[in-house]
C-alpha cells in the first residue's frame, strides 16, 4: 500500500462519515426503538447527566421527573455498547404520557457519526547499527576509537497525530463501523566528523582477502581532508477498519468484540557518505583530487493482516475508563535497496562514477525482497472526561509491537573484499553480501484526544 491508496482510504472514511451524517439529519431514531436507560440526575448547563442509580426505560412514563425537565437535548444513556452516551432530542415540556416519539412530542435524536483526533507522544524501538566511524590510530576497529556505530539509534521520543472515526449501525446501536489512521513524525538523526588538522578518520570494515584482516578506508590523513557524515531516517505510520460489537453491557461497564483489518508501514534509511580531497601527492593519487561517496541501505516494511480483541469500558457520571486488547496476524511485505557509488574527480578534470563505495558493492547491491509471517498485537487504556453531550477530552496509553520487522543498519555486512575497493572482480568470497536479518519494533507513549459524537 502506498501513500495514494491512504488518501483514498481517508477520502472513503469521510464518505462513510458523511454518510451518517446524512441519517442524523434525515432518520431521527423514535423512542421505542432506543435499548436504553433514562437517567434522571443533577442539571448541568441544561442537561441532565446520568446517575448510576436511577435507571429506567426510555418507554418510561412521562409522570416520571426526567421527562418534566423541559430541557432541549437531556442526557440519554442508552448503553450504546461503545460507551458514547446518546442525547435525546427536544423535549421542551410538550411530551405527552406515552414519552417522546409519540403524538405531540418531538422525535429523539441519538448520536450517529464518531470522531476522535488524538496528539500523540511516542517512542519507537531503536535501531542497532554496527561501527561505522573511527577515529585515531590506523582507522580499524582493532586500533582506533568509534565514534560512531555500535549502538541503538532513533530511540527519542516523537510526535504524532492519530484520527478514528466511526458510524453506528441500525436503531439500536449495537455495531460500530470505524476507521482510523495514524502517522508519527519522520525522526532524522545526523553525525558529522571532520579530518581536518591531521585527524584520522576511518570507515572500518574487516578485509577477507586471503583471510581476515581489520582494515579501513581512510579518510583523514597527512595526504587528505575530508568529512565523513551519516544520516538516518525512521518513518511509521498505520491505519485500520473494524467494526465493533457489543456483547455484554450493563449500567457500569460494557464489553465489546473487534474484528477487522490492520495495516502498519515501517520505513528505515541508512546514508553513509565520505567525501574527502588529497591536498597533496601521495605516490598514487593526484594532488586536487575529490572523492564523494555514498553507502544507502533502504528498508521498507508493509503489514497487512487481520485482527480480532475485545474493549472493555466502565463509566461513572462524567467519568470513563476503557482497555483495549487486540492482535492481528497476517503477512509483513519486505523490501531492501541496497546501493552505492564513488565520484572521483580528478585535475584536469577527468571524473569517473564507480559503483559502490565501501559497504555497498557488486556483490550485495541491489532490492530484495522477502514475506514474512508476523503478529501486531496491541494494547490501550483511556480514561475520559464527557465534558458535554458532545464533547469528551480523553489522555491515555498506547503499545503496539511487530513481531517480524527488518532495519537497515541490520542489513549492514562488515566484511568486504579489498580487491572490490580498486575495482577488482570477479572476488572470492564474495563479501559483502547480503543476508536478509529480521528483528521485532515497538511503539508506545501518551496519547491525549479530543472524542466528538453527532
Amino acid at each position: 500500500m502506498n501513500r495514494g491508496h491512504f488518501s483514498a482510504w481517508l477520502a472513503a472514511t469521510l464518505l462513510v462519515g458523511g454518510w451518517g451524517w446524512c441519517i442524523s439529519f434525515a432518520g431521527p431514531v423514535q423512542a421505542d426503538d432506543v435499548e436504553a436507560a433514562l437517567f434522571d440526575g443533577p442539571e448541568d448547563d441544561g442537561w441532565a447527566v446520568a446517575s448510576d442509580e436511577q435507571v429506567i426505560d426510555a418507554g418510561y412514563d412521562a409522570s416520571s421527573d426526567a421527562h418534566h425537565h423541559g430541557y432541549e437535548g437531556e442526557y440519554v444513556n442508552y448503553n450504546d455498547g461503545y460507551g458514547h452516551g446518546g442525547y435525546t432530542g427536544e423535549y421542551g415540556g410538550s411530551c405527552g404520557s406515552g414519552g417522546c416519539g409519540t403524538a405531540g412530542c418531538a422525535t429523539c435524536k441519538l448520536p450517529t457519526v464518531w470522531a476522535r483526533a488524538d496528539y500523540l507522544f511516542w517512542w519507537v524501538k531503536g535501531g542497532h547499527v554496527p561501527a561505522l566511524v573511527t577515529q585515531g590510530g590506523d582507522g580499524t576497529l582493532a586500533n582506533s576509537t568509534v565514534i560512531f556505530g555500535n549502538e541503538d539509534i532513533g530511540t527519542d521520543h516523537r510526535s504524532g497525530g492519530r484520527i478514528r472515526s466511526g458510524v453506528w449501525l441500525g436503531s439500536r446501536r449495537k455495531h460500530m463501523v470505524v476507521g482510523e489512521f495514524f502517522a508519527l513524525g519522520d525522526r532524522k538523526e545526523g553525525f558529522a566528523a571532520g579530518s581536518f588538522n591531521d585527524t584520522i578518520l576511518g570507515r572500518p570494515f574487516t578485509d577477507v582477502n586471503g583471510g581476515t584482516t581489520p582494515s579501513a578506508v581512510l579518510i583523514g590523513s597527512a595526504f587528505r581532508e575530508g568529512v565523513i557524515t551519516v544520516e538516518s531516517t525512521t518513518d511509521v505510520l498505520g491505519a485500520g477498519a473494524y467494526v465493533m460489537s457489543n456483547i455484554y453491557r450493563n449500567h457500569g461497564p460494557k464489553l465489546d468484540f473487534i474484528w477487522g483489518y490492520r495495516f502498519l508501514r515501517v520505513d528505515d534509511g541508512l546514508v553513509i557518505r565520505d567525501n574527502a580531497t588529497a591536498d597533496a601527492f601521495d605516490g598514487f593519487v593526484a594532488q586536487g583530487t575529490t572523492f564523494d561517496g555514498a553507502d544507502v541501505f533502504d528498508v521498507e516494511n508493509e503489514f497487512h493482516g487481520g485482527e480480532v480483541g475485545l474493549q472493555w469500558q466502565y463509566r461513572r457520571n462524567r467519568w470513563s475508563m476503557t482497555l483495549l486488547g487486540k492482535c492481528a496476524f497476517g503477512n509483513t511485505r519486505q523490501q531492501i535497496n541496497i546501493s552505492g557509488n564513488n565520484l572521483i574527480t580528478t585535475p584536469g578534470p577527468t571524473v569517473v562514477n564507480r559503483i559502490g563505495d565501501v559497504l555497498a558493492q557488486e556483490t550485495n547491491i541491489g532490492t530484495y525482497t522477502n514475506d514474512e509471517f508476523a503478529v501486531l498485537p496491541e494494547a490501550g487504556a483511556d480514561l475520559t472526561y464527557h465534558f458535554n453531550k458532545h464533547l469528551r477530552f480523553t489522555v491515555g496509553y498506547s503499545f503496539l509491537y511487530l513481531s517480524d520487522v527488518a532495519r537497515a543498519g541490520d542489513q549492514i555486512d562488515l566484511q568486504v573484499h579489498s580487491d572490490l575497493l580498486n575495482d577488482v572482480t570477479p572476488v572470492n568470497p564474495e563479501r559483502p553480501q547480503f543476508v536478509l536479518q529480521n528483528t521485532d519494533l515497538w511503539l508506545q507513549g501518551i496519547n491525549f484526544g479530543i472524542d466528538l459524537t453527532y
